[in-house]
């Protein structure tokens, strides 16, 4: 039979060629086919045969076969990664150490699905491998962000590398490196764990130290970027109805950025009143962030001395010549002469030992008992003979405690009364007379006898002799 010859007279713009021979239909050699682009093409073929199979030979005779349809079967395409108009930043994201757990809102370049593309437009789907497993990719915005219950921390680390693969539904893939940077961000103080105890003693003065320092921990320590932000400093917050926070104040201690809790007014710690503060400290740094920890102040029990002082609206009296223990006045240990702060408590109670000046008892007529402060009789106490007819005595009143407080009250006055005592006739008188004495008349004419003698006697409330 006769050979054909085969010849494109289009070749849709380069796209197809054609085997002269065979007339096979190739993809020409610039020819790039997208089905998204363009799905079909026509071309026009011209075919003649070979007109030296006949003697004597001919004309060749040709046809030419217009718009030839060429359908592009679709095939899935591959997403790739492309170079976005920052090409510096492709490779990069960016997220601050404070974003929150499942949120991508702090993370930047803005999305990966500007970095992606798939040619049939699939919609694509993101898978993060990295060690810490801390990221994942939000499929609706593309952008990085935080898995849930996971947190970041700048201090601790600051570089991150991962792989992001895109793959499309029919599981085409594409993979490409990033290095994750974590961005600084302030970092609240934080206490140590647990309740912070202090203690201080009572009756401090302002100005005392309540305990040790307190240290606050600053994650951001000494950054360079933003030195500011540790910088702490501490407040009391305000805790009621005991005015706590006027009692005391927290201050940075010198030189440090420790704190310091100070009694700040005096005489206002009372360990029977008040055992134990319950406050409230607070730590925040130069960039507005803090943190709170229960602080309780605990105030040391002192001893402290016990004041004695005379029955108020009474008057100690003791008769003359009473009896010995005869009790005088009330007992001191009552409480209309003894007070002691350390005893309101009854629990923890002390108990208190007297001692009188015996210089001041007229030699030892008037004695104490040391548990009871009780007074008494110790001799015969005679009005006549006291000096102003009062004992002015001196009285101390020590407690038990560590160390040994006392008191001492001075001039505690005890009136002596009088009391009527009878005349004494002076013993052993003797008088003499004559007998036969003379009995004779006066001028006027009185019988006058002669006198035997005067009776001698005495009378102590008359502190004299007859």
């Amino acid at each position: 039979g006769q050979e054909l010859t085969f010849e494109l007279t289009d070749d849709a713009n380069g796209n197809f060629r054609i085997g002269s021979c065979t007339g096979q239909l190739y993809v020409g050699k610039d020819g790039e086919l997208d089905y998204a682009s363009q799905s079909e093409y026509r071309i026009a073929v011209k075919i003649c045969d070979d007109p030296s199979f006949f003697s004597p030979p001919a004309e060749p005779e040709c046809i030419t076969a217009q718009d030839i349809l060429i359908e592009i079967t679709n095939i899935n395409d591959s997403p790739v990664f492309v170079a976005s108009s920052s090409p510096e930043n492709d490779n990069t994201f960016t997220i601050s150490e404070s974003a929150a757990a499942g949120s991508s809102d702090a993370s930047s370049p803005p999305s990966l699905l500007a970095q992606t593309f798939d040619a049939d437009g699939d919609v694509l789907s993101f898978t993060v491998k990295d060690s810490s497993e801390l990221f994942s990719v939000d499929e609706a915005s593309g952008r990085l962000k935080l898995k849930d219950s996971k947190s970041l921390d700048f201090e601790m680390r600051k570089l991150y590398d991962i792989t992001v693969t895109v793959a499309d539904p029919s599981g085409a893939t594409a993979s490409a490196p990033f290095t994750v940077s974590i961005l600084d961000a302030n970092d609240a103080p934080v206490f140590p764990p647990g309740v912070l105890l202090r203690a201080v003693a009572e009756n401090s003065q302002a100005g005392v130290l309540v305990g040790s320092t307190i240290g606050a921990y600053d994650p951001d320590g000494s950054s360079v970027a933003n030195t500011d932000w540790s910088l702490l400093s501490y407040s009391l917050l305000p805790s009621g109805d005991d005015d706590t926070d006027a009692i005391f104040e927290a201050v940075v201690s010198i030189g440090t950025t420790l704190c310091q809790i100070r009694v700040k007014t005096g005489d206002s710690l009372d360990f029977e009143v008040i055992g134990q503060y319950s406050l409230t400290l607070r730590v925040a740094d130069a960039g507005g962030l803090h943190s709170d920890a229960s602080l309780k102040i605990s105030v040391e029990n002192v001893n402290e001395a016990p004041v004695l002082s005379a029955p108020q609206g009474v008057t100690i009296v003791i008769d003359e010549h009473s009896k010995v223990l005869t009790n005088v006045g009330p007992a001191l240990s009552s409480e209309c002469c003894l007070s002691d702060p350390d005893n309101i408590n009854v629990a923890d109670a002390q108990s208190f030992s007297f001692e009188v000046d015996l210089s001041t008892t007229q030699g030892n007529l008037i004695m104490i008992a040391s548990q009871s402060g009780q007074l008494h009789v110790a001799g015969d106490i005679d009005f006549e003979s006291i000096p102003q007819q009062v004992f002015s005595l001196t009285i101390t009143v020590s407690d038990n405690g560590n160390p040994v407080l006392s008191h001492t009250l001075t001039g505690l006055e005890v009136s002596v009364l009088n009391v009527n005592e009878a005349p004494e006739l002076t013993k052993d008188q003797v008088f003499t007379l004559n007998e036969n004495f003379v009995e004779f008349a006066d001028e006027a004419g009185v019988f006058i006898r002669p006198n035997v003698g005067k009776i001698a006697w005495t009378d102590p409330d008359d502190v004299g002799t007859g």
